[in-house]
């Protein structure tokens, strides 16, 4: 009799054990060892491509679902899920494609791939951030040293397979970066569709950096330009019509040419390569026909870790 009470406490004692820790919805039960001195019961939330409906465990995503972020009950229906359920593509978007999600500034620096003819490749929530107005993602292509074939890069947001008669952004080069303005979005991602001209070695990375905003007017301003790269948008209000506006930018730990872009389309925000009317890299002076604010894009990249001293002066000559 005795010894069957102290086996129903043991069972009773292990059972509370196990359910002692009940996590919230969107967080399951995760034991840590601490080597020399046992282990213990966390909750942690569920990552992407996985879901806690509340019963303390972390499933896969099922079939024809996915999941992009952390601590979610469910996962969201979708056409065409990535192999790991992180991530939702466009429906038309190839089978062979390649995600990327890593940082790349230069040849050797992120992901490499042998490829010939063509290649396609998914940037998964490439506009999806805390500020998305704030925040442009930059793509990066480059071949390894030496090798001089010219790429063709084709980007959107609204096609999983952008081709030369289908995309909002396109780029020639030996190298290629590109800074994508946001657009009207039909998908988060970024997809690219490269053609090559011969076999190639290359790297392909993104990286989303900053933009500031200033409102400059008449004289010298003086701000903050973040380190690494950025972008810095310049608004000057209330030029007058048929004027000569010279931007002097000064920036200190430069370590490779900056651009400024200026465009007199109202719909695009953000003057990049790809869209810009004017580019000035050394001789910043253009004339503006029309009366009204002005913008320009600073596209720098500044060697860090820590954020420098700037300032840009304004000089306005009606003519």
């Amino acid at each position: 009799m005795m010894k069957s009470l102290f086996i129903v406490l043991c069972a009773a004692i292990l059972i509370s054990t196990v359910y002692a820790l009940d996590c919230r919805p969107g967080q399951y039960v995760i034991r840590i060892e601490i080597p020399g001195e046992g282990s213990y019961d966390d909750c942690q939330a569920c990552g992407p491509g996985r879901y806690c409906p509340g019963d303390n465990q972390s499933h896969e995503c099922p079939d024809k679902t996915f999941n992009e972020e952390f601590g979610k009950t469910s996962c969201v229906p979708c056409n065409r899920p990535s192999d790991d359920h992180k991530a939702c593509y466009l429906d038309d978007t190839p089978e062979d494609v390649r995600r990327i999600e890593d940082l790349s500034l230069s040849y050797g620096s992120s992901t490499k791939y042998s490829v010939k003819g063509s290649a396609h490749f998914v940037f998964p929530q490439a506009y999806k951030r805390a500020y998305e107005r704030d925040y442009l993602p930059t793509v990066n292509v480059f071949q390894k040293p030496g090798q001089t074939g010219i790429i063709t890069a084709y980007l959107s947001n609204i096609t999983g397979h952008p081709t030369e008669a289908n995309h909002q952004f396109k780029a020639t080069g030996v190298n290629i970066t590109a800074l994508l303005t946001k657009l009207p979005t039909k998908s988060n991602n970024i997809y690219l569709t490269l053609d090559f001209q011969r076999p190639s070695d290359i790297n392909v990375g993104i990286y989303t950096g900053n933009v500031f905003y200033h409102t400059v007017a008449v004289g010298e301003t003086r701000y903050k330009q973040t380190a690494y790269l950025s972008l810095t948008v310049f608004t000057v209000p209330n030029v007058p019509k048929k004027s000569r506006v010279t931007l002097s930018i000064s920036t200190a730990k430069t370590t490779r040419t900056d651009y400024l872009y200026w465009s007199s389309d109202k719909s695009i925000p953000y003057p990049n390569e790809l869209n810009y009317q004017a580019r000035h890299v050394n001789n910043r002076v253009l004339t503006v026909e029309d009366e009204g604010n002005v913008t320009f894009s600073f596209y720098t990249y500044i060697s860090g870790p820590s954020d420098v001293d700037s300032s840009v002066k304004v000089e306005i000559e009606q003519l």
